[in-house]
Formats: C-alpha cells, structure tokens, sequence
C-alpha cells in the first residue's frame, strides 16, 4: 500500500462553504483566476469563467485553496485589487497564499514520505502526486520545486 493510499486529499471547494464562504462564478472576465473578498462578515470567493469548464477542474481546486488562504489567513489585511500601490505587502500575501494552498494541497510531509517510499522524487512521483490531490501537474511541480528551495525536505530531492 503506497503512502497515497493511507491520505484523503484535502477538499478546498468543502472546506471553503463549511466555513459559509460563498463560491460564484463571475459572468465576466474579472482579470483573475480567482479572488476573495469579505462584505458585511460574508466571504466570497470569485471565480474565472474559465474555472467553470470541467478541463480546468484541477486549476479550479489550487485557485479556491489559495483564495481560501486569504479567508483564513489576511482578515483585517486589505491588499487593494485595483490600485496596488503597495506591491511588497501585495506580493508577501500572495505567496502565503499560494504557500497556504500548497501545504493544504500537498503537504510537505506527504510528499517527503513519498520521497522516502519511492527513493526518489522525479516527474513520474511529481505527477502521481498531481494526480492524488486532483491539481495540475505544472503546478505540483512548481510546488515541489519551492519546498526544495526552501529547504523543507527531510531528504534529498532526486531528479
């Protein structure tokens, strides 16, 4: 039995309405992949019409993780969506959304034991590890590729 087999993948789509978080899809191009805001204690997470064709399914999950990021993480930190005046407090958020999203998505530990089930840790553990969580393989790899730079694994990452 592969360490996959022993984890459930996170659900963010779940997550993010048994927190009475509302998901819509735009009707127009809203010039992101997705966006949170909260009104009167409300949040809502806005969708790309993009991310309602079942060929993006896998981006759609990544893009309500990461907007799921900024609900519990940046209450009370309001980053400007038009006027980006700051863009070091923009960019800081942003990346520990994106970094929310992937330790929910694929954590750190799961991919390390994976590494250590497998001996390595190569495109073909990458994809399968794309494959279990349901999100783009690029993006996994982009994942992976941070932790490794980062110095988060517990083994060496072999390519």
């Amino acid at each position: 039995m592969s360490v996959l087999d022993q984890h459930v993948p996170f659900d963010p789509e779940a997550a993010a309405r048994s927190e009475g978080i509302e998901i819509l899809d735009w009707p127009g191009d809203i010039g992101y992949l997705g966006l949170y805001l909260r009104e009167g204690g409300q949040g809502v997470i806005g969708l790309h019409p993009t991310l309602a064709d079942p060929n993006w399914c896998r981006a759609r999950r990544v893009v309500i993780c990461h907007e799921l990021a900024h609900h519990r993480l940046h209450a009370g930190i309001h980053v400007p969506l038009l006027c980006r005046g700051d863009r070091l407090l923009t960019a800081h958020v942003e990346a520990q959304a994106e970094r929310w999203a992937g330790t929910s998505l694929l954590s750190p530990t799961l991919i390390t034991a994976l590494g250590v089930e497998r001996q390595r840790l190569c495109q073909e553990e990458i994809g399968d590890l794309a494959e279990w969580a349901r999100v783009p393989a690029s993006w996994a790899a982009w994942w992976v590729r941070d932790l490794e730079l980062r110095g988060m694994f517990k083994l060496p990452v072999f390519r």
